[in-house]
């Protein structure tokens, strides 16, 4: 076999070896990501069902409370008490998990050594794919939940102020985009450019929606 046929054969091999071991870490990389997504997205909705039944259980019983509404009174308040301990206690997970891993070396953390901490082993579940190396990287699902508890609140509480209600919704969402480009808390870059895309997208339907309402109200 000639020399130059066999150095291409070799080349060849390498450069498919190459292209299987890119193609393996890129089907690794969506397949984690796309668990993560699919996880994050049970836990938010998951809170956003007790957040919106309990707002609406509340505001519901404002009015003349008889009897048979107590019950419902009651559960409804012990779940607006759960939501806001909820957010109490997501936070000071994330502080703590956060000091957990400061004590971490940078390779320690690329080797996932936290797992053998069974505190953060616990706790990380959620935060797989964000980035561990601040405090604000790490508020990213806190940020998220606090904006279903806002939403529901104006949706329900002031149902009948749209003005603040589209306040509220423009304020939080450029919030979210200048939150996503200053720390960018997504470790994987695809996933965080297209959660930028989203609040984009949401943020010029929400203005559009304010625009419309401006010119109507004049």
């Amino acid at each position: 076999i000639p020399i130059n046929d066999m150095l291409l054969a070799a080349v060849s091999a390498k450069k498919k070896d190459q292209e299987s071991k890119w193609y393996h870490k890129l089907l690794t990389r969506s397949s984690v990501s796309l668990r993560w997504s699919f996880l994050i997205n049970q836990f938010v909705s998951k809170y956003q069902d007790l957040v919106f039944f309990s707002f609406l259980g509340i505001y519901n019983s404002m009015g003349d409370v008889v009897e048979l509404d107590i019950l419902n009174l009651v559960v409804c308040i012990i779940g607006f008490a759960i939501v806001i301990f909820g957010l109490i206690f997501l936070f000071f997970i994330i502080k703590n998990v956060t000091k957990g891993l400061q004590e971490l070396s940078e390779e320690e953390k690329e080797k996932e050594e936290y797992k053998k901490n069974d505190f953060l082993g616990r706790r990380l579940v959620l935060y797989k794919e964000l980035k561990k190396d601040s405090l604000a990287t790490m508020l990213y699902p806190l940020f998220l939940m606090i904006r279903i508890f806002g939403f529901n609140f104006v949706t329900i509480f002031l149902h009948k102020q749209t003005a603040i209600q589209l306040v509220f919704l423009n304020l939080y969402t450029v919030f979210m985009i200048v939150y996503l480009l200053k720390y960018r808390p997504l470790a994987e870059t695809g996933q965080l450019w297209m959660t930028i895309a989203y609040e984009i997208d949401a943020f010029v339907a929400i203005l559009g929606v304010t625009l419309l309402q401006i010119y109507n109200a004049y």
